[in-house]
């Protein structure tokens, strides 16, 4: 559960290093910069939930280029009087081996992950209880499987439509084209997942429980080529969405 300072620096031929759990310390940024060291390191997944180590991870190239597991320690009540972390990777070019984000109980700060290089090789996100409004940046990974979020209270929407306009280099009929699996739970301001209809070839199962506000899905006739199985938990709430193309319902 801990490692002792020091330890790492002595394993100078280490490529590979995998921690499934860490306790939430101020060990955390040393541990990094240990990593950070070592000559031939090339493989990194760690779990980060204080601030001065996403810190260090926001400003080493060297850490991004290897990083496959971008994610945030879940709090235990005993650390609850940490205060909310902040990712804020706007400029970061080098996650181009990033894999999975597992965010929990942090504030995301956007612009995030701006070049569309980042996330070429990410296929799973799951964001839990942080402080977001949407996630553009994910119209930048073009083999996304599984999208997870869950108790974002601020979130607004998954793809904001005016931030997905301003760039010319995005072709809209990728967005989300590997997606599988949606399940959006418990965001009470939630109104969109895209603006305009997506064709979504690769989806299969959607999960809508707890969005109040989300009034229209993102399908119309053309969207999906697999039946689609929707989980939905509001009463009344399937009857009440409106859609651009209404034979849409036909494909849940």
């Amino acid at each position: 559960m801990k490692i002792p300072l020091g330890v790492l620096s002595w394993f100078q031929q280490l490529r590979v290093f995998r921690l499934a759990r860490i306790l939430i310390s101020p060990l955390e940024k040393r541990i990094l910069e240990e990593l950070e060291c070592l000559p031939n390191i090339e493989e990194l997944w760690m779990p980060v939930g204080r601030g001065d180590g996403l810190n260090k991870l926001s400003e080493s190239t060297k850490l991004q280029s290897c990083l496959y597991n971008l994610s945030s320690v879940a709090l235990d009540d005993e650390y609850e009087q940490y205060e909310k972390p902040l990712l804020s990777l706007g400029s970061v070019s080098g996650l181009k081996k990033l894999q999975e984000i597992d965010l929990y109980k942090i504030i995301i700060e956007y612009p995030f992950m701006l070049e569309a290089c980042c996330l070429a090789k990410l296929r799973m996100v799951k964001i839990f209880r942080c402080q977001v409004t949407h996630m553009t940046w994910l119209k930048y990974a073009p083999i996304l499987q599984r999208l997870i979020v869950y108790g974002c209270e601020s979130m607004e929407e998954v793809i904001k439509e005016e931030e997905a306009i301003k760039d010319e280099n995005v072709n809209s009929s990728l967005v989300f084209s590997s997606l599988v699996e949606l399940i959006l739970v418990e965001l009470p301001k939630l109104e969109s997942i895209h603006r305009a209809p997506l064709p979504f070839p690769s989806l299969k199962s959607v999960v809508i429980f707890d969005c109040p506000k989300m009034e229209k899905l993102p399908f119309d006739f053309n969207s999906a080529k697999h039946k689609l199985t929707l989980i939905q938990g509001q009463q009344n709430w399937w009857d009440s969405l409106k859609w651009d193309d209404p034979t849409a319902k036909h494909k849940f």
